[in-house]
């Protein structure tokens, strides 16, 4: 080898070496996100404390391989090269079927009969939990229906159990249990309303010129649309009202501006982080233009979601504004999804279940297949008891089981609530006759309090007044009403300058959940030179005006 070519592959070599910190200091390309959800770490500090603790080497080589220059196509590079030549995925959770098709994880299991398994000991103890939910949550139904809520569930369908076909080969186990076939068979001899969409789309599967799911995506697809207009036709019949119905036009095959938009369609391929797309043999998928048929005679009811995320392909295709007239999302039952659009976002925690579930015509819990299982995300065990046991049974039942199990108070509340027919009064098939009347009355006052716009501003004025939380003074306001107390509404002294602090203070409340509003808004003070504090009175004190001018 000659000098020359020695020189130019050092001179490589180097150059290869060196091409990261380039791209960090010199070149600044900017390259295509990779998918999926990660936590920034940031850059450590540079101590003798953090040095001599380990710290500083733990994370700060956390943070290189987080930020090393040209990351994103070395590792799209890599992953191709695995696919490609090794015929694997990058991801532990991603199988790859016949044909390609891709499959999470627990699409095969739950096919084959093994997904149970990650949850329960045995199916025996699968099948003693799904057997108390079924019967809390029937009832739960029969409970409110007298009160003029219906209360069904919905199951998406699954893509396993839809493409069998494509899944990879693997011996089945026939000894296990089922929680979309057990809750089948449970609700049908209960008379539960239960939308159970899987084996309806096996029906259509083979008649339908596109695939149900996309071959690359754990979704389904444009096919939703068919499963929601069931879910509007179902309720149509429970509560003898027409609603509108939803129906698919001008199928065509994606294109480049709706690949970009419809990428949760391609979700499990996304997860991948190629370099190229993948292509498609045998059936294209296909998208289409949904069209809602609606007249004057239909009405809108307002629908309270729990489930996971197979709701939101729906919301994405369906314009729920002009089916519902109010729509609400828990997440599993965590997180709560609401406002217009379903829009804004916090903890379901922050919300009293009493006054969500009596703002509502019908409660929905929405789920697929592999996550049956996890019905009813605790929705319906809280729900029976806040309505059903008073504060007295609760405290008597809690020191009870305290007592024989030499376990706290709070420890015995948790055991209620994961398992209310703990509690005497709430076992067997029948429906309870207990009541919390009070907390009931309570909730449903609550309600009739907002949406008196004059009491909700003598209400406001009060809560500027004592810079209370105004749930906190509402619900004030309901006692006084159910105990026959002189009311706010008619002893409070109207201010207008009270009422315009309060608004401004919860418009500033509302601002805070957004964590990228606030830091735009930090950089806006910067701009500005001015203090944080003052630019989120002046966003704030903004947006006031705006809904002022633009009443919704």
């Amino acid at each position: 080898m000659n000098k020359i070519t020695k020189y130019c592959l050092i001179v490589l070599t180097v150059i290869v070496l060196l091409l990261p910190l380039m791209q960090d200091y010199v070149f600044k390309f900017k390259f295509k996100s990779l998918y999926g959800v990660f936590f920034k770490t940031e850059k450590p500090q540079l101590t003798f404390k953090t040095v001599a603790s380990g710290h500083y080497q733990t994370n700060i080589e956390k943070y290189i391989s987080e930020n090393y220059g040209f990351r994103e196509p070395t590792i799209r590079l890599y992953n191709q090269y695995l696919w490609d030549f090794y015929k694997k995925t990058p991801v532990n959770y991603v199988v790859r079927g016949k044909e390609n098709w891709l499959y999470f994880i627990q699409n095969v299991n739950e096919y084959y009969g093994t997904e149970i398994y990650r949850w329960y000991d045995s199916s025996e103890e699968a099948r003693k939990t799904f057997e108390r939910r079924a019967r809390i949550m029937n009832k739960l139904r029969l409970v409110l229906k007298d009160y003029g809520v219906e209360f069904l569930a919905f199951e998406a369908p699954e893509k396993g159990l839809l493409y069998p076909e494509f899944l990879p080969d693997r011996e089945r186990d026939t000894t296990t249990i089922s929680a979309t076939g057990f809750y089948t068979e449970k609700f049908a001899e209960y008379g539960f309303p239960f939308i159970g969409m899987t084996d309806y789309y096996k029906q259509i599967k083979e008649s339908a010129d596109y695939p149900l799911f996309t071959k690359y995506g754990f979704h389904w697809n444009i096919s939703c649309v068919y499963g929601a207009d069931t879910l509007f036709r179902t309720m149509e019949n429970l509560s003898g009202k027409n609603m509108p119905h939803l129906r698919l036009e001008n199928f065509h095959p994606y294109s480049d501006e709706e690949y970009e938009k419809q990428k949760i369609d391609f979700d499990i391929e996304q997860t991948l982080n190629l370099t190229r797309r993948m292509k498609y043999e045998g059936q294209t998928p296909l998208f289409a233009d949904v069209i809602i048929d609606t007249d004057s005679s239909c009405v809108k009811p307002k629908v309270f979601f729990i489930g996971d995320s197979f709701l939101w392909r729906i919301h994405d295709l369906v314009d729920f504004k002009q089916v519902l007239g109010d729509s609400r999302f828990w997440y599993y039952n965590s997180t709560a999804y609401y406002g217009d659009n379903i829009a804004k976002m916090r903890s379901a925690s922050d919300f009293d279940q009493l006054r969500e579930i009596f703002k509502s015509d019908f409660i929905v819990l929405f789920s697929h297949g592999s996550q049956i299982h996890k019905f009813s995300y605790g929705f319906a065990e809280n729900a029976l008891l806040k309505i059903c046991v008073p504060d007295s049974i609760m405290s008597r039942e809690m020191q009870r089981i305290s007592d024989s199990a030499k376990i706290s108070l709070s420890e015995a509340k948790e055991l209620i609530i994961s398992n209310p027919e703990l509690i005497p009064e709430l076992r067997g098939e029948a429906v309870p006759t207990i009541r919390n009347t009070r907390a009931v009355t309570i909730a449903q006052t609550m309600n009739r309090i907002e949406n008196d716009a004059e009491w909700m501003k003598a209400l406001k004025v009060q809560a500027g007044k004592d810079s209370a939380l105004i749930d906190t003074v509402m619900k004030h306001e309901a006692i006084n009403v159910i105990d026959e107390k002189p009311l706010i509404l008619n002893t409070i002294a109207m201010s207008d300058s009270l009422l315009y602090q309060y608004e401004i203070n919860a418009i500033i409340e509302s601002m805070k959940l957004n964590s990228q509003l606030m830091e735009d808004i930090r950089q806006k003070a910067k701009h500005n030179h001015i203090s944080f504090e003052e630019q989120l009175v002046k966003d704030a004190e903004w947006v006031w005006n705006y809904q002022k001018n633009n009443p919704q």
